[in-house]
């Protein structure tokens, strides 16, 4: 008789255990995701949205993404100087970025058609 009585106390310790267990687990769950609900940085201040203006399909943003496609492009296809003016725009800030671009229209003039151009030179020619 006492080994069937001790089966079933063993099984109720077990149970009790694993029950303790989860519940140990599941404060300690609800007090971390509270935890981090408390010490939640506010949101910032909203900027204010750029206008769309209506020319393109999507005119937000054009300039920024066209700075890197064209700085992207310098990247993959430019010489060592190129690629060097390329890393540095498009590590920097978007000034930074505008800056190494230069004006759209006349790239070859710009910081990344200098470096395009130095690289193309014989290295024989002084600057």
């Amino acid at each position: 008789m006492s080994l069937l009585r001790d089966a079933g106390r063993r099984r109720r310790r077990l149970r009790s255990a694993v029950t303790r267990a989860i519940s140990v687990t599941a404060l300690v769950t609800a007090s971390a995701v509270l935890t981090g609900l408390v010490q939640a940085v506010p949101a910032a201040a909203d900027t204010v949205p750029e206008e769309d203006t209506g020319y393109d399909r999507n005119t937000i943003g054009q300039d920024r993404r066209l700075d890197r496609c064209l700085t992207g492009v310098a990247l993959h296809v430019g010489g060592p100087l190129m690629k060097a003016k390329a890393i540095e725009g498009l590590s920097g800030t978007e000034q930074q970025l505008r800056d190494t671009v230069g004006d759209r229209g006349w790239i070859g003039y710009g910081p990344l058609g200098q470096a395009a151009k130095a690289d193309t030179r014989p290295a024989s020619t002084p600057n």
